[in-house]
């Protein structure tokens, strides 16, 4: 499983960034599970010091690069399968570190 990250300067602080980031502005990094992705996405967001206003694009989940993504990591490390707005379906609550398995797909490794 893949997830994508993507960070950018933010408009509302002069040079975009609390402090340069260490990592590029795009990167994909594999991970064995959606706990994975929502702990790697933390780790990575703090180890650039970002914050919302440089992180514009939710982190993607993708199974298989030449698929569509099948779920997105929350500015907070929550994961939740792709679809409207209206019906969030989380798949990963990084608070209490457990999958919400009522959405989840079949067969799908949470941790």
């Amino acid at each position: 499983m893949r997830l994508k990250l993507h960070h950018c300067p933010n408009p509302d602080i002069a040079g975009g960034y609390y402090e340069p980031p260490v990592d590029p502005a795009e990167m994909t990094i594999e991970v064995n599970s959606v706990a994975d992705a929502s702990r790697e996405y933390r780790v990575w967001a703090e180890r650039n010091n970002l914050r919302n206003g440089n992180i514009p694009v939710v982190a993607l989940l993708y199974i298989c690069e030449d698929e569509s993504p099948f779920a997105w990591v929350s500015s907070h490390g929550d994961v939740f399968l792709m679809g409207d707005d209206i019906n969030l379906c989380k798949i990963y609550d990084h608070r209490s570190q457990l999958a919400e398995t009522n959405c989840a797909p079949d067969g799908w490794k949470w941790a």
